[in-house]
């Protein structure tokens, strides 16, 4: 019932934003249009992207699970019965811009990092509409969740130099809102902001500035002030962490610091030197971990060097850090090392081999953790294919598709 109803609402939309009475052949339509798409990820599994397209109008994806397992056993049908569609949508374009968009179907979710991102959500979806004074608007209703949640993010310069971002995500019990900002007060100074706030009224604030003092040096300035999980903890958010366990969000990195941060990057003979400090008190919430978060005052000091160097035949990269933790009576040591090497070939245009290692014994992590991939990609007429194998964890990332141009 509710998916009827998304849908009526659909065609309602897109009534009110009549489409120009033009002829719109069948056909693959877009300057980067791909078809079909084939990929493999980690914890995913594989899928198969089917894209098709009515003229500059109308588009619709549909990702199936499963693929690898056809007749992968000699069993046609029981390889059939395990597909699965993970990912379908249909979006039209209507008005005389074609920016506005109406999405039915997987949303994708990008709203803010505080409050929601990453989020595959089944509904409706409104992106790119623009009602007038600079302003686009952005919004959704989804039906994923156990309950209804819905959002709104609105777009605009106040002033010249000046982004604003507003964000709302509610749903039947809680409802989080987020203003976020860049802004240029002269050339080299950047300045960006963001602060949100929960229902009670509690929510993070977070200030940065980056001054580019000539093309050798930049410096770095910022204050934060995030509470516990226990005040803020927004179920929407992007909860994913990288290959060493550091989240995806600032809400999960931050929680509970009040404090500033400053550091420097200096270029030099073709080195990236820099120097980061952070100098914040951390307050535990009733379900955090003491000994992991070390309340209190907390001193953090970063010192890395990196260097990236063109071959000719391909690009060496290759880095080191180290980290210093120190708190109420505990100090703690911290290293990172990094190299790559990528090759393309002179000789079969299009194609790319690479290999990158990473290796780093983290502060409050007692054994190092690695990381080592290995890369091989491939672009030439319209075929684009890359694989990455991941020698530490045996995880492997592929992705494959036909891209269509016109």
């Amino acid at each position: 019932m509710k998916k009827l109803l998304a849908l009526l609402l659909l065609i309602g939309l897109a009534g009110a934003f009549p489409i120009p009475a033009v002829a719109l052949p069948v056909r693959l339509a877009g300057n980067d249009f791909n078809p079909i798409n084939w990929g493999r990820y980690p914890h995913q599994g594989s899928g198969l992207q089917l894209t098709t397209a009515i003229g500059d109008r109308i588009h619709g994806a549909a990702v199936i699970d499963g693929i690898q397992n056809l007749a992968g056993d000699g069993n046609l049908s029981d390889s059939l019965n395990r597909l699965s569609l993970r990912e379908a949508y249909l979006e039209v374009a209507p008005g005389a811009t074609g920016r506005t968009r109406l999405r039915l179907g997987t949303l994708d979710i990008e709203y803010s990092p505080y409050l929601a991102s990453f989020q595959p959500w089944q509904g409706l979806g409104l992106s790119g509409w623009e009602p007038g004074g600079g302003v686009r608007a952005n919004a959704f209703y989804s039906w994923s969740e156990n309950v209804p949640v819905w959002g709104s993010r609105l777009d605009f310069a106040p002033a010249p130099g000046v982004d604003l971002s507003l964000n709302l995500i509610g749903d039947e019990t809680d409802l989080n809102r987020s203003i976020e900002g860049v802004a240029q007060p002269f050339d080299p100074l950047v300045v960006s902001w963001a602060m949100a706030r929960n229902r009670q009224g509690a929510g993070p604030v977070k200030l940065d500035a980056v001054y580019n003092v000539n093309e050798r040096i930049t410096l770095r300035s910022g204050f934060r002030s995030f509470p516990t999980l226990e005040e803020f903890d927004p179920g929407y958010r992007d909860t994913r962490t990288d290959d060493f366990g550091d989240p995806a969000n600032p809400v999960d990195l931050y929680h509970g610091q009040t404090g500033f941060s400053g550091g420097v990057t200096v270029k030099l003979a073709g080195f990236n030197t820099g120097f980061d400090l952070e100098r914040y008190q951390q307050r535990v919430g009733a379900g955090d971990d003491p000994g992991t978060l070390r309340p209190g005052a907390n001193q953090r000091y970063r010192i890395s060097l990196t260097r990236s160097h063109g071959l000719g035949w391909g690009t060496f990269l290759g880095g080191y850090a180290r980290s210093y933790h120190r708190a109420d009576g505990w100090e703690e040591v911290g290293n990172d090392w990094k190299g790559g090497l990528r090759f393309n070939s002179p000789l079969l245009r299009g194609l790319e081999v690479g290999a990158e290692f990473r290796a780093a014994q983290r502060v409050g992590v007692p054994e190092p953790v690695y990381r080592a991939v290995g890369v091989i990609g491939y672009a030439r007429s319209g075929l684009h294919s890359k694989w990455v194998y991941n020698f530490y964890t045996g995880e492997t990332a592929a992705e494959t598709y036909v891209q269509v141009r016109f």
